[in-house]
């Protein structure tokens, strides 16, 4: 009668070690691991591929930061070396201003010496042109005729036009 009981049913599985799981079942539940392990891989793996590129976007923006950065100072740089020529022209120019004033002072200066320098000549020789017509007209008796008409105005004439000039 005991041999009736083991015969109608189907034998017990047989659990492996202390899982409580028979061989099927651990097949199945570590294929079914296996396939959230491939996806989480995946996903792990897509996530990392973002964060890489999102690292490597941010290594190219800090980079052409820092070129910026650099750019900016040599531009600072120049611009401080055009401000310093800018104000070495400005002094240059300022002085070279100054002495062409000052020059055209003197020109100006020299050119009104020039003039009244002859001012001076041409009065002198008018004075001179006048002492001697005083003189000459000093000599003139305008009371008495001349003894010889034609003779006498002929050497008057020749003697008063070449003492003047």
């Amino acid at each position: 009668s005991t041999n009736s009981t083991n015969s109608t049913g189907p034998p017990p599985p047989v659990l492996v070690g202390d899982t409580n799981k028979t061989e099927a079942e651990l097949r199945a539940f570590a294929a079914s691991e296996k396939s959230i392990g491939k996806m989480r891989l995946g996903q792990a793996k897509s996530a990392r591929k973002v964060s890489w590129d999102a690292l490597e976007a941010a290594r190219a923006l800090i980079t052409r930061g820092w070129a910026k950065h650099a750019a900016a100072d040599e531009l600072i740089a120049s611009a401080g070396e055009h401000e310093s020529n800018a104000t070495g022209l400005q002094t240059a120019s300022e002085r070279e201003f100054a002495f062409a004033k000052a020059e055209d002072a003197s020109v100006i200066a020299d050119k009104l010496n020039e003039i009244a320098e002859k001012f001076d000549t041409e009065a002198t020789a008018k004075h001179d042109k006048y002492e001697s017509a005083m003189a000459t007209s000093a000599e003139v008796d305008f009371h008495e005729p001349p003894a010889e008409d034609a003779e006498g105005e002929g050497e008057g004439e020749g003697e008063g036009e070449g003492e003047g000039e």
